[in-house]
């Protein structure tokens, strides 16, 4: 099929003077009949009108539309896999009462058979409304990279009845810039470096051959960033967290003050931890902007003010900015003082004023002058369809003599697509047009391939380091058991701390190819420049190996004179040096235990037989859906002495067992939850034995274990029975696994959310005793790897659990005279595998 096709493009529709040739044709609606080169889909009318325009004579005016679809549009030629540029204008005449705001957007067709059409909006606007006359919608456009055998380019808006004007639509190729990264380079080179002209005076009668001279940088001017959480700065067991971040980065977004999910009074949240983080911050020389005071999504403001009237409102959105304030001042460089406002407009809905948001940022700089306010909105650069939504929002801001300091660009890339530097650099040089500093303030791509994913990153880096507006590129995580995507987005992976292919592309180019060392002998030349990256430095001159002069220095963006005097070559000064944290090693772990009261569920005896007699049962697989569970049953004359399972896949997707007592002796089984999970159902295992006197309890904890990071939940036998086997539970699958002692069974939570429930069986028999064997190895770091280990000759298994330091076991279960527990998920080399713990018992 031929990859350049026809392509029905439908807008009502954009633009002012570009170089490029207009694809369109009368794009200036100047003909009298508009109906001779556009067309109005589904029935609509135009007219034209010259009383109202952008350029020229005429423009276009759109009536009866009686639905969201209804606009004109004019049938192009486009190709495949091809970039454009599209503007229209657009100007709404009339409301719909009681609706502030439209939706105007640009949306594209592209039919590939008679089966599959693509809908991709390539520009929006949330926020159109009469008040702000002709509106400019501009956007950057790829065409599918496959062939489609039709398509179309329309006008959407989200209301039948509103009637607009168009005027001044343009659509123009643009060509890939295949010398992207040379040219980047170049700007790098340009706007990322500046001149250091160095004087050295030495004393007389001292040889310059003797003299040996270092340069280094030591902190970038541009600021390198992650977003954090409290609990990462301030809990002990993140300290590895810490001693990357301060490393690797220079700045912070401290992401702990949503209004919906503040902890603590309504009146007064409780943002210690929070505050406590700062100052840890600010110790280790971290600045940071706090996100955020108000988020104007409906869903993401608090429950108990959706309600209130507007004066009650009013007096909340006040009393909050005073309390947040307050307890941040002189510890924030700046504020995402109501995030996202291109897509949520709650606060203005609410108040009936679509610009009630200025009154919001203008409070907060009456208040605290000192800190900087942002915008911060998605849907800007990595995805490009309300980059002129948000130019002129910025202008607005502006027009209303509100300080703002720079855009906040979030740069959520779409998952597993290679990000294009063309349109990348296209919507850079739109929001450049504000005359305000862009941040990238919540980067990520997602690859699971991590050498992918390091292109993909350096791309991005590259792109942005290199344009002169952008400021900052912060990352939303970069540790993959704290990252809001999980590892496919990180630079560090697992709780061994592995820098990842990606993280170690970000180090090349932060820490050497975008960095400044230079090393020489003075005998070359006591004078002379040094073209360096801008930032914090330091100098170190060695006289016949002995450092005597240790000094700093900072270049900005304006050349820099520095002059050196050595005054004593016999004063040895002392240089300061740093370890690396780049390599982890993992401390003593120290497990919180905690001990719950347990509960009786219930008893069972099993029938005689002179020796210890088991046997195993197996469940069927469970319904392939979220927390369906499967129950397994001993034989009669048997009782449960051991209760655990398996996922189908060997894959850590099990929401883990438990046991049931009120309709028999039950070991259940859970399916974890997700899409991704239902190839893998799990299956119930059930130990069953019988011995002449052999009773068994079955005990359980009232409530779950706490929220904490690797805390343990003990559930004790009673009147010193053994604990024969254990089931663990946890809703969300966060748990490191379940392992017996002789008498108590310890569950062993895995995140520092949702809770792990313990059951403990509990048995004994006349002159029976048991003890708890433990694999002497790990399992391997792939999935399907295992951990065994067997009972000693003359004893007889009743049960069989796993456990993991790093989690993600899938399961366990006895085979002959073999327990195996499985590790159940991909690990990083220094990661704990599965280990495996058998209870063991014989009557003598």
């Amino acid at each position: 099929m031929q990859n350049r096709l026809k392509s029905l493009n439908w807008v009502i529709l954009l633009l002012g003077y570009v170089q490029s040739q207009n694809i369109f044709k009368d794009g200036d609606f100047e003909a009298s009949n508009p109906h001779q080169y556009w067309q109005c889909d589904g029935g609509c009318t135009m007219t034209s009108v010259n009383n109202d325009k952008v350029n020229g004579s005429r423009a276009i005016k759109v009536t009866d539309r009686h639905h969201y679809y209804q606009g004109p549009g004019q049938s192009v030629e486009l190709k495949r896999n091809a970039r454009y540029h599209v503007i229209w204008y657009v100007k709404q005449l009339n409301s719909i009462p009681g609706k502030l705001f439209q939706e105007f957007r640009v949306t594209c067709s592209f039919r590939v058979n008679d089966n599959l059409v693509f809908y991709p909006d390539f520009v929006r606007d949330h926020k159109v409304h009469p008040g702000r006359g002709w509106v400019k919608l501009e956007g950057y456009m790829k065409t599918p990279d496959r062939d489609f055998i039709s398509g179309g380019l329309k006008i959407q808006m989200a209301d039948p009845g509103i009637e607009f004007l168009a005027d001044t639509a343009t659509l123009t190729f643009i060509p890939e810039e295949t010398n992207w990264k040379e040219n980047a380079n170049k700007r790098i080179e340009k706007y990322r470096k500046s001149n250091v002209s160095f004087t050295f005076n030495i004393p007389p009668n001292t040889d310059p051959h003797e003299y040996d001279l270092e340069i280094k940088m030591t902190k970038h001017a541009f600021k390198f960033g992650s977003e954090v959480t409290a609990d990462l700065i301030i809990e002990p067991k993140y300290a590895h967290f810490r001693e990357l971040l301060f490393y690797m980065f220079n700045y912070a977004t401290m992401a702990t003050y949503f209004w919906q999910w503040s902890h603590g009074p309504r009146e007064s949240p409780d943002y210690g931890n929070s505050d406590k983080a700062l100052d840890v911050l600010q110790q280790n020389g971290i600045p940071v902007r706090g996100h955020n005071i108000f988020w104007g999504v409906d869903r993401f403001v608090p429950k108990w003010v959706l309600p209130l009237s507007q004066v009650e409102l009013e007096k909340e959105i006040e009393h909050r900015i005073h309390y947040v304030l307050n307890v941040t001042k002189g510890k924030l460089e700046s504020w995402d003082v109501n995030n996202e406002m291109l897509h949520g407009h709650f606060y203005e809905n609410k108040m009936n004023d679509p610009y009630y948001s200025h009154k919001i940022y203008k409070l907060v700089h009456q208040i605290d002058p000192t800190v900087k306010l942002f915008l911060n909105d998605y849907q800007i650069v990595a995805n490009g369809t309300s980059v002129s939504s948000y130019v002129d929002q910025a202008r607005e801001f502006k027009k209303a003599s509100i300080p703002i300091y720079a855009l906040g660009v979030q740069s959520h890339f779409d998952d597993y697509r290679e990000p294009d530097p063309t349109m990348t650099l296209k919507r850079l040089d739109q929001l450049a047009v504000t005359g305000l500093p862009i941040w990238i303030t919540e980067m990520d791509v997602v690859a699971a391939d991590e050498n992918v994913r390091r292109d993909w990153y350096e791309t991005l880096y590259r792109v942005y380091f290199s344009h002169p507006s952008v400021e900052a590129i912060i990352l939303w995580g970069f540790w993959g058991p704290k990252h809001w995507i999980g590892e496919e987005a990180s630079l560090v992976s697992g709780s061994d701390y592995t820098i990842n292919a990606a993280g170690r592309g970000y180090l090349d180019l932060v820490f050497k190819e975008w960095n400044t060392h230079v090393t020489r002998r003075l005998s070359s030349g006591k004078q002379f420049i040094v073209r360096g990256f801008h930032g914090d430095y330091e100098i170190t001159i060695k006289y016949k190996g002995v450092p005597v002069v240790f000094q700093k220095f900072s270049l900005g963006k304006q050349d820099k004179q520095v002059t050196i005097d050595v005054t004593d070559i016999h004063a040895q000064v002392i240089i300061p040096t740093t370890s690396s944290p780049l390599i982890f090693h993992r401390p003593a772990v120290h497990h919180k235990i905690v001990t719950h009261e347990t509960y009786y569920q219930g008893r069972a005896t099993s029938g005689d037989s002179s020796t210890m007699n088991c046997v195993n049962k197996w469940s069927a697989f469970a319904v392939m859906k979220d927390d369906q569970h499967v129950d397994v049953k001993c034989p009669q004359d048997y009782v449960l002495t051991g209760c655990s399972s398996l996922t189908k896949a060997l894959t850590a997707k099990g929401d883990g067992t438990s046991v049931d007592t009120q309709n028999g002796v039950i070991c259940r089984a859970w399916n974890g939850g997700g899409p991704e999970n239902y190839n893998s159902p799990v299956h119930a295992f059930a130990r069953c034995c019988k011995v002449t006197g052999l009773k068994c309890e079955y005990r359980a904890t009232p409530k779950p274990s706490p929220s904490e990071f690797d805390v343990i939940v003990e559930t004790k036998c009673p009147n010193n029975m053994y604990a024969t086997g254990c089931a663990a539970h946890n809703w969300n699958r966060h748990m490191d696994g379940i392992y017996p002692t002789t008498h108590s069974c310890l569950a062993q939570n895995q995140d520092d959310f949702g809770g792990t429930w313990s059951y403990s069986i509990c048995c004994n028999a006349p002159n029976m005793h048991c003890q708890v064997k433990k694999s002497t190895s790990e399992s391997g770091h792939k999935i399907g790897d295992s951990s065994v280990v067997s009972c000693s000759n003359g004893w007889t298994m009743t049960g069989c659990h796993g456990v993991s330091e790093d989690g993600d076991i899938s399961g366990s279960f006895i085979e002959g005279d073999k327990c195996i527990a499985f590790n159940g998920n991909m690990k990083t080399p220094g990661m704990a595998g599965s280990v495996a713990y058998a209870t063991c018992c014989k009557t003598m």
